[in-house]
């Protein structure tokens, strides 16, 4: 979430979403926190502050991976996703 332009409330940012739904994805496939990290570096994703991922920040996102996870587990984007990893698609 990112403070909206009137400055009166918050609203989702789409880049950072992308950053959560793409860390649950490689969590779900079972990567290590560390491949994680590696992923987003890869992909070109950075932290807030504008550094690269490591372990440690990863770890610190799992909180808001379970506050945002119904949200997510409840797209359609990830029931697709989860098509995916089963095998189904």
């Amino acid at each position: 979430m990112r403070v909206a332009d009137d400055c009166c409330h918050l609203v989702e940012d789409p880049a950072e979403l992308r950053i959560l739904t793409l860390m649950m994805d490689l969590i779900v496939q079972d990567n290590s926190l560390s491949q994680v990290a590696g992923t987003l570096n890869a992909v070109g994703f950075r932290t807030r502050a504008g550094a690269a991922w490591d372990p440690v920040a990863v770890f610190n996102m799992l909180p808001r991976l379970i506050e945002v996870g119904p949200r997510i587990f409840s797209s359609e984007e990830w029931d697709v996703r989860r098509r995916r990893l089963a095998g189904m698609i």
